[in-house]
């Protein structure tokens, strides 16, 4: 008996074991089908889907068999995956074969003497178990049934590989619901466009960032007139050139453009633009992914100086963020144009009002405890902050607004400094927006985005509380290593940067600020994080220089995820298709025009039910009912439905009530094309029931339908009757003529018989040259001598069979009587042939 096997025993084969998920799953009738298929072609008591581990035989399908596995060691099927046979692995006589003369399963019950088995494996190829039938006597099998248990492994192969679908299904479904809410809180702004440039889906940045509402947004190209663009020079962008347009045009990407952009409402903003071509497998672009931020306030911070707070005062006054400063009791003693534009008020009405009747919620903004200690005080500065959504008190319509606000306190005073952003989620870059030194470092500690301030030597005399949470250094460690140059920079793809090719040395040695450089640092925790990177030399006009950056590491996965599952949502080969509580389709995916022909964005105004065939309706209906009424567990179903060129094509759906699910709203069915799969089966079973030669029913299928006729005749008084036909001297054509023409002869006998019965009778090929016609119903026992008599004749003249040798029929007849069996019938019959053939060589 098998012991081990580097085959059975390699990693991958174990891993593809375990990627199915499969082991110790309950019985699936879509298994089950298949090991009784396989029972009844090859004729077999035992049949079995079985699947091999490193230490045991587990049965996913039995037929004939109550055990749900055995030891390894003991495994047939082991042998067969060990054997690397392309076709089946067939024992005729386990007590012959020394492999398995003292197994259990041999020597024991169940008493295995034959057994064939089909390897199967995984979607990646990898040999996982088999379909493998068993018998309790010796015996083979011929070419038909190898051919028939192949396929069937098949078939089991297209289950297996639609269980590892469904679970990428499932993931891939999880991981988008992840991406939405990745995308639904990334302050950059990000845009589909397809191939023609024209807008398909984008992000709620992209609304907040550009100013523009989905109507707006949905649609529109680059070069729509309502676009006011301009370059960083402040020169006109014609859209024709935008860096969509130009990735369209020649597929390379393009990164880190400055365009200016006049909002609808609020003024120009200035934008760093990423644009990223989107391909098909052969390289042709079919749409571009752009992904923009708000640099207004970078651009406005690089152009002042962050030493004169009257400069500050400036940039303040003529940024697009919002800002303002409050007393220690809530009142504004300061807001800028942005602020009072946002808020729907004048600078001048604003003073002295209160926070709480300005925003809803307002009472809940301000931090209301008391004043800082003695200890604090001596320190210089105390700080907290915090951030809430809220609407404007008496608006007439709902603009909600992100405030953050940081307490400030100094020996000069206390207050508070409120941000307002817009509908982006701005880096506060501008987040120094005080008129004291002491203000502006408070407001420093409150920014989301890390920024670090160094003198020209290449020491940090700041470092704020983001960059520290960001990199895990101290001001004193990030000190050592900028001057060792120990601390290595890598570009997007992790290669490390020379130091002429790294931001900060680019900006200290050529004078000229680096702006939104994406470059990957390595933290104090050995992690590499990507981040967006700004360092302004000279800023303090001595030679130091300020550097800012923020996270984009996520914001970047998030923008490859995109594509990726783009390309595989489109490329699965099931179709998802979801439905409204009235059976109207939402939506289709990209499949289904591949499986059923629908073009995609196909929308039919009437029911899902318009495509289903008749006779599938009702049925149909009542699954997509329990579907709505979520009174139907996660079980398949079948139909037909009608493809777009009118072709009816079998499906099987799988379906889940996601009603109430917000992101969904509807019902979401999960079909595949099982057209093939079914005319397999149909197949299958003719071939079952069927004479391959004749076309004619086999003795199996005579015998299901003499059991019918028997039992019908009990319902009252009706007969039936037999006539057995034997045909004289066919071994001598065979000899004479060979078995080709043999063949002929009984393709030409079958036609002829066929001629003389009633559309209600059934002939049937029993044997080599035996043939049965059941008469059903039979009136009187001269009607059935009648038809013997006129097969006899038919069958006597030899010149239409072509051959010379005398040749004719011999036909017996029987006619039920109560109590009769088939057996019954067919021994009268045959014992009538007997006589009819002693009689016919007597005479």
């Amino acid at each position: 008996m098998i012991r081990s096997s580097e085959v059975l025993d390699a990693p991958r084969r174990l891993a593809a074991l375990d990627r199915l998920g499969i082991m110790d799953s309950p019985p699936e009738e879509r298994f089950d089908r298949i090991t009784r298929l396989a029972s009844a072609l090859v004729g077999t008591p035992i049949a079995l889907v079985s699947l091999v581990d490193d230490r045991r035989q587990w049965f996913k399908s039995a037929v004939g068999l109550d055990a749900r596995e055995t030891p390894r060691e003991f495994a047939f099927c082991a042998h067969a995956i060990a054997s690397q046979r392309d076709d089946a692995f067939v024992v005729p006589d386990a007590l012959l074969d020394d492999r398995f003369a003292d197994n259990p399963l041999v020597t024991g019950e169940p008493g295995v003497r034959f057994y064939a088995g089909q390897v199967v494996h995984d979607p990646q190829g990898e040999p996982v178990g088999t379909l493998c039938v068993m018998d309790r006597r010796p015996r083979s099998l011929d070419e038909g049934q190898r051919r028939a248990l192949g396929d069937l492994a098949l078939m089991v192969e297209e289950e297996l590989a639609r269980t590892s679908q469904n679970d990428l299904i499932l993931r891939l479904d999880e991981s988008e619901r992840r991406k939405s809410l990745i995308l639904g809180t990334l302050a950059e702004g990000l845009v589909l466009q397809d191939a023609d440039g024209k807008i398909e889906s984008w992000n709620p940045a992209a609304e907040r960032v550009l100013g523009l509402t989905a109507d707006e947004l949905s649609g529109r190209t680059s070069t729509d007139p309502r676009w006011a663009a301009v370059h960083a020079d402040g020169s006109p962008w014609p859209g024709s050139t935008h860096p969509a347009m130009q990735v369209l045009a020649d597929g390379q990407p393009i990164h880190d453009v400055i365009m200016g952009i006049d909002r609808p409402h609020s003024g120009r903003i200035w934008l760093r633009v990423n644009s990223e071509p989107i391909a098909d497998p052969d390289g042709v672009p079919v749409g571009v992914v752009t992904a923009f931020s708000d640099i207004t306030a970078e651009r406005t911070a690089t152009e002042a100086s962050f030493a004169l707070s009257e400069r500050l005062r400036a940039a303040i006054e003529n940024s697009a963020i919002g800002a303002a400063l409050t007393d220690v009791g809530g009142r504004i003693t300061y807001a800028n144009e942005a602020f009072a534009r946002l808020v729907r008020q004048s600078t001048d009405d604003l003073l002295g009002r209160p926070v709480e009747s300005i925003f809803a919620n307002g009472n809940e903004l301000l931090d209301r405890r008391a004043g800082p200690s003695n200890a604090s005080a001596a320190a210089g500065t105390f700080s907290t902050s915090s951030s809430i959504e809220t609407t404007l008190l008496g608006a007439g319509d709902v603009t909600w607004i992100r405030i953050h606000q940081s307490r400030l306190d100094s020996i000069a005073g206390s207050g508070h400094l409120l941000q307002m952003e817009d509908v982006t989620e701005q880096r506060m870059l501008a987040a120094a927006l005080a008129t004291s030194e002491d203000h502006a470092r408070s407001a420093l500690d409150a920014l989301e985005q890390g920024v670090v301030l160094a003198d020209v030597t290449g020491a940090i005399h700041r470092i704020n509380p983001a960059a520290e949470r960001l990199l895990g250094y101290t001001a004193n460690e990030l000190t050592e290593l900028w001057r060792s140059g120990a601390w290595e920079t890598y570009d997007e793809h992790g290669t490390v940067l020379a130091n002429e090719e790294r931001p900060i040395f680019r900006a200290r040695t050529t004078g000229l600020p680096v702006i939104g450089a994406v470059v990957g640092w390595r933290c104090a925790d050995g992690c590499v994080i990507t981040l967006r990177v700004s360092c302004v030399p000279d800023a303090d006009q001595k030679g130091g220089f300020v550097v800012a950056f923020f996270d984009v590491t996520e914001q970047r996965r998030a923008q490859r995820d995109i594509a990726r599952f783009s390309h595989l949502f489109r490329h699965a080969n099931d179709i998802i298709t979801v439905i409204d509580a009235t059976g109207h389709v939402l939506y289709a995916s990209p499949s289904n025009e591949r499986v059923l022909g629908y073009p995609e964005g196909y929308q039919s105004n009437n029911s899902i039910l318009d495509v289903v065939h008749p006779d599938d309706l009702e049925a149909t209906a009542n699954e997509l009912q329990s579907l709505i009424e979520n009174r139907r567990e996660d079980v398949p179903f079948s139909l037909r439905v009608r493809s777009f060129s009118g072709e009816w094509r079998h499906i099987e759906c799988v379906g889940v009530n996601l009603l109430d699910e917000p992101d969904v709203g509807g019902v979401v069915i999960t079909s595949r094309d099982t057209t093939e799969r079914e005319r397999l089966t149909d197949l299958l079973a003719r071939q079952a029931e069927h004479d391959e030669l004749t076309g004619l029913p086999n003795r199996r299928y005579l015998q299901a339908h003499l059991t019918q006729a028997l039992a019908r005749r009990d319902d009252g008084p009706r007969r039936i009757g037999l006539c057995f036909i034997d045909l004289d001297r066919f071994k001598a054509v065979n000899d004479t003529h060979g078995h080709a023409a043999g063949d002929r002869l009984l393709v030409n006998v079958s036609a002829r018989i066929r001629r003389l019965i009633r559309p209600s009778d059934t002939v049937a090929r029993v044997g080599g040259d035996e043939f049965v016609v059941l008469i059903d119903p039979l009136g009187d026992v001269a009607e059935a001598e009648a038809l013997a008599e006129r097969i006899r004749r038919a069958l006597d003249d030899p010149s239409p069979f072509g051959t010379d040798v005398g040749f004719g029929a011999s036909v017996g007849i029987a006619v039920s009587a109560p109590g009769d069996t088939p057996s019954t019938l067919l021994n009268r019959a045959d014992r009538g042939l007997y006589a009819a053939k002693h009689a016919r060589s007597a005479s």
